[in-house]
């Protein structure tokens, strides 16, 4: 096994988010060689019609929404690895064929893009699943802000890196050859290190499975492919989780496809600078993304549902009031109308403690479906933003984007009041029921019933087993206790009369019965609903009756048969005579070793923990008082 200086979890953590970044970067490279394909003079221009234009950005939506119901499928009854890494083939390869497809035709570059499109619904449902799997109680924020992070880090890296490569002298077909090794880079790097469970993998060790596997329930179910889709379908919860998706993702298409567009066009910056200028909102938004998962986790005084609702306000109100001042500083102030873009886009980042962390809370270890739609969510957002954005804004005007930012501005503050009502964070019931093998639902055993009903249990037939054989004794020192006498058999002078039922009965009762029996252990079988119940000393018995275990132990160096004295102890011939009775003799013995260790001032060892149990304790207890 090889060790590693850091848990395994957040190695996993960071392959999964360079993969994930990976794939979105492969499908927004379009959004940015758009402005630069015009501006080619080189023979690698490529002049589509606006219509033509609009329809290659949102295209990739549609492969989205083609493929979300195989790669839904198959995260279901397939392993999630290799389902991810054909999602990243297929990114892979139609990024590096775009180049190709351009020259041969209109029709074959929407096909790539398509394909594009197809390879983004593997991403959302491997975060939720990555999330439920490797994620602690206490860093689903940490997993859910870099895992759904993507979306900043791929433009973060995409914008830079286009500008610089279009405004090279490779063009701008080279940013889709970069981004292909890219791919090839980081998918090796998943297919060599990712495991889809804690358990598969060699590097992780016995005390992170613990962490990692610590406060959550463990569900086990005969039909784990089973979706209770009435449950999460008329989930409100989910729904306000889906809603309020929607209102933030169609946001994050206007940052992601238009800033692009933004500053250029709008605001009069050239190709690089662009780049550079709308990729710095996204550093920021990311930077909040990330801290805001880590202090939704770190945050302890306030509950789940009401965390999530704070940082969703944050995300979606507060964006909105930034979108609303954005909307009205004219087009001279470009530092003012940077620097409130900044911070409509950076509070933003806030929805990873929203209505993401939501989600994989209220579903548990179905995340990955609720994922599933949200990314769903987001194809339709990709697919819906480029038309209408272009039928608000036709020449980029003052008036143009203020309509636009106004229009974002209200969904957003509406999504969020919706959320605000519905939203709950704490796992649902239909998360908590066991399935069998025939099919209805049984939900999880009552809690234990307390002591006092222990003897009433034992003493039904059905749940009655015979008690376990009891634990060898430990070994013995050179001056530790001798385990007692077994209990001496007192004869019944009379005997019983009545039915079995009575002598059970009379068995059952302290004053009926020399010693009262120890209560047998509940069968597993019959009653694995309760747990068992607390030790008790099973010897102990009403004051009236004689304790024989409050009898003096023997000990191992004391031999019956001849009494071990001090040599100036003098013991009288005439106190153990023949016509002693065996208990005097006892009682004389004990008496004479006890006044030969006061006089040698021998000190007896004090009990280890594992002595001969109690009744052994207790007697060395009663005989020191």
């Amino acid at each position: 096994m090889v060790k590693s200086p850091v848990p395994v979890r957040f190695l996993i953590l960071i392959c999964a988010t360079l993969c994930l970044t990976s794939i979105l970067s492969n499908m927004n490279t379009y959004n940015f060689t758009k402005i630069c394909m015009q501006d080619d003079n080189s023979t690698q221009k490529v002049p589509y019609t606006t219509s033509e234009s609009k329809f290659l950005q949102s295209c990739v939506g549609i492969g989205a929404l083609a493929a979300s119901i195989p790669f839904s499928v198959a995260f279901q009854y397939l392993p999630h690895k290799p389902v991810f890494i054909v999602a990243g083939v297929i990114s892979g390869v139609s990024t590096a064929l775009v180049p190709l497809a351009s020259t041969l035709g209109y029709g074959w570059f929407l096909t790539a893009r398509i394909f594009q499109g197809m390879a983004f619904s593997a991403t959302f449902p491997l975060a939720g699943s990555i999330t439920a799997n490797w994620a602690t109680p206490y860093e689903h924020g940490v997993f859910i802000g870099l895992l759904t992070g993507n979306t900043q880090l791929s433009n973060i890296f995409t914008m830079p890196v286009s500008g610089w490569l279009c405004s090279s002298s490779a063009g701008w077909t080279s940013v889709y050859y970069v981004h292909a090794g890219v791919s090839l880079v980081t998918f090796t790097l998943f297919f060599l290190f990712f495991k889809s469970d804690p358990k598969e993998h060699s590097w992780v060790e016995e005390k992170e499975i613990e962490t990692i596997g610590r406060g959550k329930v463990e569900k086990k179910t005969s039909r784990p492919k089973d979706l209770p889709f009435r449950h999460i379908l008329t989930s409100l919860s989910l729904w306000a989780c889906w809603i309020a998706s929607f209102g933030d993702l169609i946001t994050v298409q206007l940052v992601s496809q238009f800033n692009p567009q933004y500053m250029k066009n709008y605001l009069d910056y050239d190709v690089l600078s662009s780049g550079f200028l709308a990729a710095l909102p996204i550093i920021f938004q990311f930077l909040v993304k990330l801290s805001s998962g880590i202090l939704s986790d770190y945050i302890t005084c306030i509950s789940e549902t009401w965390k999530t609702k704070i940082f969703n306000t944050i995300a979606l109100a507060v964006a909105a009031g930034f979108f609303i001042i954005l909307a009205f500083i004219p087009q001279e102030k470009h530092l003012l109308a940077i620097i409130i873009m900044i911070c409509a886009e950076s509070v933003m980042g806030c929805n990873t403690a929203g209505f993401n962390k939501c989600a994989t809370l209220h579903s548990q270890q179905y995340a990955y479906f609720s994922m599933q739609q949200i990314m769903n969510i987001w194809a339709c957002t990709i697919f819906i933003e480029p038309f209408f954005v272009n039928m608000i804004v036709k020449d980029n005007t003052f008036i143009d984007w203020r309509n636009c930012f106004l229009a974002h501005a209200i969904l957003l503050l509406f999504v969020n009041t919706v959320f605000c009502l519905f939203a709950d964070a704490s796992p649902a019931k239909w998360t908590q029921t066991l399935t069998n093998s025939e099919g209805p639902e049984d939900v999880i055993p009552p809690s234990p019933p307390s002591y006092a009903m222990a003897p009433m249990l034992s003493m039904h037939p059905s749940l009655m087993s015979a008690p376990p054989a009891p634990p060898p004794p430990p070994p013995m020192s050179s001056y530790q206790m001798a385990p007692p006498p077994p209990p001496p058999q007192y004869p019944m002078p009379h005997p019983p009369h009545g039915s079995s039922s009575m002598m059970m009965m009379g068995s059952q009762i302290p004053f009926l019965s020399a010693l009262d029996p120890p209560i047998p252990p509940i069968s597993s079988v019959s009653s694995s609903a309760y747990s068992t119940p607390p030790e008790k000393n099973q010897y102990e018995l009403s004051p009236e009756v004689q304790r024989w275990d409050r009898q003096e132990p023997k000990y191992k160096h004391i031999d019956e048969a001849e009494a071990v004295v001090a040599p100036d102890v003098v013991v009288a011939e005439d106190t153990v005579d023949e016509k002693s009775s065996n208990s005097e003799k006892v009682e004389k013995l004990h008496e004479n070793e006890r006044l030969a260790r006061m006089d040698l001032k021998y000190e007896e060892p004090e009990p280890t923990p594992l002595d001969n149990g109690t009744v052994t304790f207790h007697a060395w207890f009663v005989r020191k008082l």
